[in-house]
């Protein structure tokens, strides 16, 4: 059968997405109905009323144009396809439109052709391998974990292919471990069984669940595009250091010229340095001091001058 060949793809929306961002969630219109609201509501399992409650919230499962569900009904083909893609495109589902019949025994007007061709077109069903879809024949509960797995993109390995044993276990196997049997655990015991609708409704909510935890974020985090609400931190801008003013030297205010000048500071005297020789005259030479006294070092000679050789040999000339 060309439905147990499926190699998962990435879908043009991605349900995990849809759930992140908040998408799929409906809000409950006055013509949404739940299980209370069904005309046959009352024989619907404990174990699957809050399934359907929800399913028929979200506006996924509407009954029958008799008011009723029909829970212990079997879930067609065709029905199936159209769970999953009120699943995945929410309200969008209701405006899908198919121009050309998917399968040959789906024509394009029917009912269900836009769903069928939606699920065909992303490799989510494949009908029998002989061009037919068989959309009124029963689904079987691997069937609909199968396309479950890959619509919501729970598959673990992506690969449902081979013989109907060996893509039987594979989906069991991976339905299993993401708890789409939670709550009657004879779907996966019973699973190449047709399933009934309440059943359906109960396998589609787990899915649902479960790919609301896969994609759930981390605890402690934030995921600004998943958590409805939710506002950025401010930031705040880093503050700079003080930068420090430079310091300038006092500008000396101008003096005014009508004011005498302050006296110089005079210059320090330095001692002059010791001689090992004589010391010398401190007037010009031969003239002695200025105030007539002999220069210091020198004795009296008087005014003889026939002594000047001597006096010349002592100066050192």
């Amino acid at each position: 059968m060309a439905f147990m060949r499926y190699s998962r793809k990435k879908h043009v929306r991605l349900f995990a997405l849809l759930l992140a961002i908040g998408l799929l969630a409906q809000a409950v219109s006055a013509s949404a109905l739940f299980a209370a609201e069904f005309t046959d509501g009352g024989s619907i399992g404990p174990a699957y009323k809050e399934a359907v409650d929800r399913m028929a919230a979200r506006g996924v499962l509407n009954g029958f144009p008799d008011g009723s569900f029909q829970p212990r009904g079997t879930l067609t083909r065709e029905q199936g396809a159209k769970i999953v893609v009120c699943i995945i495109l929410g309200g969008e589902a209701e405006v899908l439109r198919s121009e050309n019949a998917p399968f040959a025994d789906v024509a394009a007007d029917r009912w269900s052709a836009p769903y069928i061709a939606w699920c065909a077109g992303r490799l989510i069903l494949l009908g029998y391998g002989d061009g037919r879809c068989g959309p009124n024949d029963a689904m079987t509960g691997d069937q609909f974990a199968k396309m479950l797995l890959c619509a919501l993109e729970l598959a673990r390995d992506g690969n449902y292919v081979g013989l109907a044993d060996a893509w039987f276990a594979a989906v069991r196997q991976d339905a299993e471990a993401a708890g789409l049997y939670t709550g009657d655990v004879s779907m996966a015991i019973e699973g190449g069984q047709p399933i009934t609708r309440q059943q359906a409704a109960l396998m589609a909510w787990n899915a649902i669940q479960a790919a609301e935890a896969k994609n759930a974020p981390a605890a402690g985090t934030a995921d600004p595009g998943s958590t409805p609400g939710y506002e950025n931190p401010p930031v705040s801008e880093p503050e700079n250091p003080p930068v420090p003013e430079p310091q300038y030297p006092p500008v000396p205010e101008p003096q005014d010229p009508s004011e005498p000048a302050p006296p110089a500071a005079p210059e320090p005297t330095l001692p002059a340095a010791p001689s090992d020789g004589p010391t010398e005259p401190t007037g010009p030479e031969g003239q002695g001091n200025p105030d007539g006294s002999p220069d210091a070092g020198e004795p009296d000679q008087g005014n003889d001058s026939s002594d000047d050789n001597e006096t010349s040999r002592m100066r050192g000339f």
